[in-house]
């Protein structure tokens, strides 16, 4: 009896553990639900062919010097003053130069009067033709030293070559300048160019002309524009780059030559780029994927991924055109799991 009853017992446990072991194996395998998501179908589109560089503001500046040595006898702008072609700017002392040039003009317009009297003369036949000949020769030589004290003379006061904008005078009045010193710098600060550099791997796509655009901290919210007009016809050997510049057209007094700046260089336009949604990647270790639709279901498929166009992003590989991808959802998802596509 106590044996039929140890018996009885053990199948009864042996049918309990069954019990209690095959329900939770069969909960921890639920038949998953079909998980929504929104769809997008992959498209070819025009994108411009770019490549950003920093690059630095340029512009042409002179030193306003003088060719005669003197003193300064006054100035005629103050520091930082915009000025126009032909507006005077410094005056040295001229003195010497002022009462040379006078004897030497009054001298040659005695020589043009002895020279008309000796004419007169020569038309009567009371002048011989070497005579003539010499006066004239004298005339010319008298014009010339009066030509030359002249510039001399005119030399002693200094004209804006350009208009611009004057720096800080490097001198005072009074101060004594020697030939080739400078006095002040002139910045012609309407006509800015961008200097920067670019691989040499991109030398075959530049062409003069080629749109640039520039933006500065300063001026976040503003693009300017610039148009390539130089192309260095060498690369730098250093780094393998070939220097340009671009014409900044109209920076309205913004930009200031030496800043700093960001250079998009435009070098064409890929008429069959892929352009996904941003939202559409999957950051994954090594980098990005996208969960493509077949039948269906999804696939993660891997992608290399290029230029970036507001909220668009560049798909260099792993999908094409045609493809239909995920757009919304995707965190759900795992390789080859079924889905419903919301209309």
């Amino acid at each position: 009896m106590k044996k039929k009853l140890a018996i009885l017992l053990t199948g009864a446990t042996a049918v309990g553990l069954a019990v209690f072991f095959f329900r939770p194996i069969q909960q921890q395998h639920p038949e998953l639900p079909q998980t929504w998501v929104s769809v997008a179908e992959v498209k070819e589109s025009a994108l411009p062919l770019e490549i950003s560089v920093i690059g630095s503001i340029e512009a042409k500046t002179i030193q306003i010097s003088p060719e005669r040595a003197g003193h300064i006898d006054a100035f005629y702008f103050r520091d930082g003053q915009s000025v126009t072609k032909g507006q005077k700017l410094v005056h040295l002392e001229d003195g010497a130069y002022k009462a040379k040039y006078a004897a030497s003009l009054a001298d040659y317009r005695y020589r043009i009067s002895n020279f008309n009297r000796m004419k007169l003369l020569s038309n009567k036949g009371l002048m011989s033709s070497d005579a003539m000949d010499q006066a004239d020769a004298v005339l010319k030589q008298r014009k010339a030293e009066m030509q030359t004290n002249e510039d001399a003379y005119k030399k002693m006061t200094l004209y804006a070559p350009f208009d611009g904008v004057l720096s800080k005078a490097k001198m005072h009045s009074g101060d004594y300048v020697n030939v080739g010193s400078s006095i002040v710098s002139l910045t012609d600060n309407k006509h800015l160019r961008v200097v920067y550099a670019v691989p040499e791997d991109y030398v075959a796509q530049l062409e003069l002309g080629q749109q640039v655009r520039v933006k500065s901290k300063a001026f976040a919210n503003t693009v300017f524009k610039a148009k390539i007009s130089y192309i260095s016809p060498t690369v730098s050997v250093e780094n393998r780059s070939i220097q340009l510049y671009a014409t900044i057209e109209d920076a309205g007094n913004q930009l200031k030559p030496g800043m700093f700046v960001n250079v998009v260089q435009v070098l064409g336009e890929d008429k069959q780029a892929i352009l996904v949604p941003g939202k559409a990647l999957v950051p994954v270790l090594g980098g990005e994927q996208i969960f493509k639709v077949v039948n269906d279901k999804v696939y993660a498929v891997s992608v290399s991924l290029g230029q970036r166009k507001r909220d668009e992003v560049q798909i260099l590989n792993g999908i094409k055109a045609g493809d239909k991808i995920v757009t919304d959802g995707q965190l759900k998802l795992h390789n080859g799991m079924s889905v419903k596509i919301k209309s």
